[in-house]
């Protein structure tokens, strides 16, 4: 496997809440993101693994919780959608909808792999903890990703691929819904985004311009509030920093 510390990577960054169980129902994995939304430090997180998953639920949907374990147990296969509240570490809740299936190794079952989303007060589920985004189309890629997630996150961490190209691409799309949220988060838009890749790759204004369809001038000035926006002083430290944040 070449692609493994870059998949982590994307797992760490991920806008939603991963983990895996073993088949008693105790935490394997738990990503960063999961610590922001409990409240805890995420250098708290090894405290996690091992706990009981019933450990972190709000006694508000025990009942779901224990009737989606039921149904796994009788239908050890399925992949679930479900509803569930998790306990905060400053003893509030925060709603979240859940995604969840097995986990697979050397053809039999050894876990569950889950990808969770928080929800709104409203029951929608939210974009992220610090924007909430208005496009339906976009949260629809998210969730897409998300139920993915559920089924190949496991491999990788399990240290199975069965499907090597179908992971590949996967993480290609995985790569993809994190840059877009990332660009409107920075309030970058897709031209922004070219500009950067070009940056990246070593190409002049003029070369830019042509790809994007903008003046010299234009994409000079883009490039100085990019620069900006981004906390860089240089054009390479601007490039770095694309590379970085996974935008080029």
């Amino acid at each position: 496997m070449t692609f493994d510390l870059d998949f982590f990577a994307v797992l760490e960054s991920l806008p939603a809440v991963v983990y895996t169980l073993d088949l008693d129902g105790r935490f394997t994995y738990l990503n960063a993101f999961a610590c922001d939304v409990f409240g805890y430090d995420r250098a708290d997180r090894g405290g996690f693994l091992g706990r009981s998953f019933m450990d972190v639920l709000g006694e508000g949907t025990m009942a779901s919780a224990v009737e989606a374990i039921r149904h796994r147990v009788e239908q050890p296969y399925d992949r679930q959608t479900f509803r569930i509240e998790v306990k905060r570490k400053d003893g509030g809740v925060v709603a979240m909808e859940a995604h969840s299936g097995p986990v697979w190794r050397d053809g039999r079952m050894v876990g569950r792999v889950g990808v969770c989303r928080p929800l709104d007060d409203e029951g929608a589920v939210e974009s992220g903890p610090s924007h909430r985004s208005s496009a339906d189309g976009l949260q629809d890629e998210r969730m897409r990703i998300a139920r993915g997630l559920r089924d190949a996150i496991a491999q990788v961490v399990f240290g199975v691929t069965p499907e090597r190209d179908a992971n590949e691409a996967f993480l290609v799309d995985v790569k993809r819904a994190t840059r877009v949220d990332l660009a409107r988060r920075l309030s970058l838009d897709d031209v922004d985004v070219d500009i950067l890749q070009h940056v990246a790759r070593g190409a002049s204004n003029q070369e830019i311009g042509s790809a994007v369809h903008l003046s010299s001038a234009a994409v000079k000035d883009r490039i100085r509030r990019l620069m900006t926006r981004l906390g860089a002083r240089r054009r390479a430290e601007l490039a770095a920093h694309a590379l970085r944040l996974g935008l080029a």
